[in-house]
């Protein structure tokens, strides 16, 4: 874990009294370098910093690009937390590299609940929620105000902004997106059109990003309840909590869950902050979405939806294709999903991500399943079990 192993190693030799993790989170309601993101998630090379670059920044600097958000959170003790993951001072490496393994799982899991909700996040994940190329505004805002009631359920931080004028924060970050192009506006504010072009589906996924700390493990219940239905109109809660299941292990390496805290704990918390926000009601063992629901669930699910649609194209891209080494293979993965998606086979342009398909082969190899067919085969069946036809 670099650095952070670095520090546990000194702490476990003895080597330093005290040392403290401090988690912060810095976030910005527009990224002046979305564009060199969204280049290097589609597999493009990260460009050298030069005189050029520099000069050019004072053009950047002149530019309105909204609010920074700087939080620091609690901070805690690196001995303490070694201790209380099995490794004591002193401890053999084996012991250390699975203490370490879960500092970083919890040092990750302070900076995701340090940081807030942002402006700019929740109209990104409203604008993503589904494979539409645009929507209305005031579905936009009725997406914003769903997203943010499961975010305050779940204990997240708001940036300022949002807590001093939702709704005026909601229209400032729409601005400011649509000054960079990333999304249009067309029309008056009441009756209007936000239209994502394809192309910038990878910029906003940045920011929806910003959002999904704070709602993964509710989206991948809200998916459950949606693929367990099938468009019945209830479930067993034994289907949802079997698919919960198994989405929350396809995407162990892309969320970060609540440290302790077991599955069961976390599942049956959001089924009653679902039921307590009337999206469903729980009639016996059978989950029962409401209208509100029905409407609202698909939402919260699309913020999972470009990780399994990635996670699904790695899978059959090495059904079909020999392995290659490194990053060879993550450049083909590229290539062969931009076909893919003009082909209408990859619904979401936006799961042509180089960092998700690189997480998903190292996935796959820690499961076994790159050079073993059956395995392949059940985490294919796995991710069909846990995906639907979006709308």
């Amino acid at each position: 874990l670099g650095l952070l192993g670095m520090v546990a190693d000194a702490v476990l030799d003895g080597e330093v009294a005290t040392t403290q993790a401090v988690p912060i989170a810095i976030t910005y309601e527009k990224v002046v370098e979305a564009g060199s993101y969204a280049r290097e998630l589609a597999g493009g090379e990260k460009r050298k910093e030069d005189l050029g670059a520099l000069l050019g920044a004072r053009r950047v600097l002149r530019s309105r690009n909204g609010r920074i958000d700087l939080r620091i959170g609690e901070p805690f003790g690196i001995a303490e937390a070694l201790a209380s993951a099995g490794a004591p001072i002193g401890a053999p490496e084996a012991v250390r590299k699975a203490a370490v393994r879960r500092l970083g799982h919890r040092v990750m899991y302070a900076i995701g609940q340090t940081t807030p909700v942002t402006p700019s996040a929740l109209v990104a994940a409203s604008c993503l929620a589904t494979v539409t190329r645009a929507i209305r505004r005031s579905d936009l805002d009725r997406r914003a105000s769903w997203l943010a009631a499961r975010a305050r359920a779940r204990g997240a931080r708001f940036a300022t902004a949002l807590a001093e004028d939702f709704g005026g924060a909601i229209t400032r970050a729409l601005g400011l997106l649509a000054s960079s192009g990333d999304v249009e506006v067309r029309g008056d504010e009441g009756d209007g059109l936000i239209v994502v072009p394809d192309e910038r589906r990878i910029r906003l996924e940045y920011y929806k990003n910003n959002l999904i700390h704070a709602l993964g493990d509710a989206s991948i219940v809200a998916r459950a309840i949606l693929v367990g239905a099938r468009g019945a109109e209830t479930v067993t809660t034994a289907v949802v909590r079997e698919r919960a299941l198994i989405a929350s292990r396809l995407l162990k390496n892309e969320l970060i869950f609540r440290p302790g805290a077991g599955f069961d704990s976390i599942f049956v918390g959001i089924l009653d902050e679902l039921e307590a926000d009337a999206w469903i009601h729980r009639d016996g063992d059978r989950i029962v979405p409401t209208a509100e629901g029905r409407e609202a669930l698909p939402v919260l699910a699309g913020l999972t939806a470009s990780y399994l649609e990635a996670y699904r194209h790695t899978v059959r891209t090495v059904e079909t294709s020999p392995m290659i080494a490194g990053r060879e293979f993550s450049a083909k993965l590229v290539s062969v999903g931009e076909r893919a998606l003009l082909l209408g086979n990859l619904r979401r342009s936006e799961a042509i991500s180089r960092p998700i398909f690189e997480s998903a082969v190292d996935f796959l190899r820690v499961e076994g399943a790159l050079n073993d067919r059956g395995k392949l085969e059940r985490i294919a069946a796995d991710l069909e079990a846990v995906l639907f036809a979006e709308v």
